[in-house]
């Protein structure tokens, strides 16, 4: 029990910070420009990352499966609406603080905040997706939620100044901070309760709206949201959330709520069969790879063009040289595994696609040793050809920093692609 001649006193405290900062943002808070002036900007935070995995199930973390969905997001709305600007707070498996991931939305002057996360719980009965806005709490459960993702500070150095002494493990503390309300309140709650009604029409089970108070949502001008996909700790749904299949019914369910938002503030008539989605795929089809890191979601995305494609061919060379391919060698896509049905061959996996791809130029110009192979009806690209795991590791490392931020391991016995055992 707090004695209440230090309890009181601290409450009001905490009260006038919480005041001066809400009189603060709505002062900066001003009505946006005509937007037939200008393009949508949504910022597209993964939860997590690096250093902070977040919460995780049996197979995979938070912040492999937040960045997933947030990179299969970005690619619907890159392909569907060129009016609209993507940001990501972050595109690779780094740690971003919490005020940092706030503030890169504001200077970019966003339309919207959206942080994709997933929900963890003691009982492993628990499932269903959520999304959250900043505002006060109704229940334990939001409070729960709230000091479970606040937690990501303890990862920052001196978070007790940066965040104004707030202690992510006090009770009174995040239930006084979600007094803090956001100028754009009512939009983040629209746009929130579009995301919870595609969620339903995608077979998702509807947790509902929900206020609480996120650091991460914290001094954004624009509105903003936290959407908890899906609980990992429960082993079906992480089954779910976890594979490709269902980070594209996340990501989709994402998507055409910010569009039918957009719609109608521009007076436009939403129909969601104008847009183009992602093809469905089996659901057994794994969106993170069990590979030596655990991480690389499989998406048939764009692929930015490795920056020093010709250095990174010699350092594979040094590497080595009975493998890594050269200048000179034909990179003609070719199907995997020839009369070798025994030896285990190690690749690492750039790109997938519907359709054939061309591999003399664009982004496989430069890359080592580029073949293709047919998975699920679907064409992947694969490069380098490896008996020992440790190089295709190596090369795996070496395409991630050039570009390729999704390669991931996989492995051939002659025709037949199997799985990646760690440790051999």
């Amino acid at each position: 029990m707090l004695d209440k001649s230090i309890h009181y006193p601290v409450k009001r405290i905490l009260l006038a910070f919480v005041f001066c900062e809400t009189l603060l943002i709505s002062a900066i808070a001003k009505p946006l420009p005509p937007h037939d002036a200008k393009k949508w900007v949504v910022v597209i935070d993964a939860g997590h990352g690096g250093k902070d995995p977040g919460c995780h199930g049996l197979r995979y973390k938070e912040k492999d499966v937040a960045l997933s969905v947030a990179l299969k997001l970005g690619h619907l709305i890159e392909e569907n609406d060129p009016n609209v600007k993507v940001i990501y707070t972050r595109s690779t498996d780094v740690f971003i603080p919490l005020n940092e991931r706030a503030a890169i939305a504001n200077r970019n002057h966003a339309d919207f905040f959206i942080c994709v996360h997933c929900n963890a719980s003691p009982d492993k009965t628990k499932y269903g997706s959520a999304t959250y806005v900043m505002g006060l709490y109704k229940s334990e459960g939001n409070l729960e939620v709230a000091k479970r993702e606040n937690s990501s500070i303890l990862y920052e150095k001196d978070y007790k100044q940066t965040y104004s002494g707030f202690d992510p493990n006090s009770d009174e503390a995040n239930i006084l901070f979600a007094m803090y309300q956001n100028a754009y309140l009512t939009q983040s709650l629209d746009l929130a309760s579009k995301i919870q009604k595609e969620y339903i029409g995608n077979g998702r089970t509807d947790n509902g709206v929900k206020q609480a108070g996120f650091l991460v949502l914290w001094k954004t001008a624009m509105p903003s949201l936290l959407t908890e996909m899906g609980f990992l700790t429960n082993p079906q749904e992480e089954s779910f959330i976890g594979s490709n299949r269902g980070q594209t019914k996340v990501a989709e369910s994402i998507f055409l709520a910010l569009q039918q938002y957009i719609d109608e503030k521009e007076g436009v008539a939403f129909n969601p069969n104008d847009f183009k989605l992602i093809p469905a795929q089996p659901d057994s089809t794994p969106a993170i790879e069990d590979t030596v890191t655990n991480t690389a979601p499989i998406k048939p995305v764009k692929i930015t063009p490795p920056n020093n494609a010709g250095k990174m061919k010699a350092s594979l060379q040094d590497m080595h040289p009975d493998s890594a391919g050269n200048p000179g060698v034909d990179t003609t896509p070719k199907l995997t595994g020839m009369a070798d049905t025994t030896t285990v061959i190690y690749k690492v996996q750039i790109a997938s696609s519907p359709k054939p791809l061309a591999t003399d130029t664009g982004i496989f110009k430069n890359a080592p040793d580029i073949e293709m192979y047919m998975y699920n009806a679907v064409y992947k690209y694969t490069a380098g050809h490896f008996t020992s795991i440790e190089d295709a590791v190596k090369l795996q490392s070496m395409l991630r920093t050039e570009g390729f931020k999704d390669a991931f391991i996989v492995a051939f016995k002659g025709k037949n692609r199997i799985p990646v055992v760690k440790g051999k």
